[in-house]
């Protein structure tokens, strides 16, 4: 039996350029899990499970790319990968951040976990639906822990019964409570209609895929907190809401002219990464209504 591949985790930033990319290792090959390589869409060849260029493998969902406007997350690709070529017995597996689609697909691609259907089902529950699912709300609210070893014991202990770290356990209970606070926080109102946008201010950080199943006229759903690393700036979470039309993508609507911090994949994403915004989450709300009044869906 082939011991597991390495992963390495490198910084969590907007953009990864593939010649640094392929500079963190002479590995025979880079498997490039759950984050987008500027340009690889161009530049690189389309896979099943993404894009190849030399040796990088980049198996990622968020490419501005039609065969990505889905509900599939990075965990499914790597999943079709191994069930395609087998499992890499060379190479290192990359990360960059450890919510649940990026453990379980370097779970998958280092051969830590067998390939099997229920890991592409808790991260498309993470990252699109928001429903619930014991191992997406276990891994997701572990990105802040930032340790991809942990959270695969982790989940090991999950699956056995056995007792948790009580980190996770904080975290995994802060996740519980999130689902109770924001259906009441939709209940009670809270949200501003600006057409078919519908946005909030927070006293926290949400996960915005737990708010959109919510509210279900919403076309967008913007989620606005202050950013933890700047507070004086305003974290922006924006994701595509259940009355969103056939072929409407965020990567499409340009919200970088209003929010050059921005980035994301066709149905989520944030400012975060990029440091936030010092825009008035009203100004805020107000020109990504206009970004969504002038949008044509494809």
């Amino acid at each position: 039996m082939n011991l597991p591949l390495p992963i390495r985790l490198i910084a969590n930033a907007q953009v990864h350029r593939a010649e640094e990319v392929l500079a963190l290792t002479d590995a025979g090959e880079i498997l490039a899990a759950d984050f987008r390589v500027e340009g690889i869409h161009e530049s690189g060849t389309a896979v099943p499970w993404g894009y190849q260029l030399g040796r990088l493998v980049n198996v990622d969902h968020h490419a501005p790319v039609a065969a990505m406007e889905r509900h599939v997350s990075s965990a499914v690709l790597a999943l079709e990968l191994v069930n395609v070529r087998g499992q890499p017995d060379d190479g290192t597996v990359v990360i960059s951040h450890c919510d649940c689609d990026s453990v379980l697909s370097a779970g998958i691609l280092s051969g830590r976990l067998p390939p099997e259907p229920r890991w592409g089902d808790a991260a498309v529950a993470a990252d699109h639906t928001g429903a619930e699912d014991p191992i997406a709300d276990l891994l997701q609210p572990l990105d802040d822990l930032r340790d991809w070893a942990l959270s695969l014991r982790s989940l090991d202990q999950l699956l056995a019964g056995g007792p948790l770290d009580p980190r996770v356990l904080a975290l995994a209970d802060r996740r519980r409570e999130q689902r109770a606070f924001l259906a009441a926080h939709v209940a009670a109102g809270r949200f501003e209609q600006d057409g078919p946008l519908a946005w909030s201010i927070f006293d926290r950080e949400v996960d915005s895929e737990l708010v959109a199943p919510l509210l279900p006229e919403a076309t967008l759903v913007l989620c606005v907190h202050q950013h933890p690393a700047h507070p004086e700036r305003w974290c922006c979470r924006i994701r595509l809401g259940p009355a969103a039309p056939p072929g409407l993508s965020l990567q499409r609507l340009g919200i970088e002219s209003l929010d050059p911090a921005w980035g994301g994949r066709w149905n989520a994403g944030n400012n975060k990464r990029g440091g936030g915004t010092a825009m008035a989450p009203a100004e805020y709300a107000a020109g990504l209504a206009r970004l969504l009044g002038a949008a044509q869906p494809r």
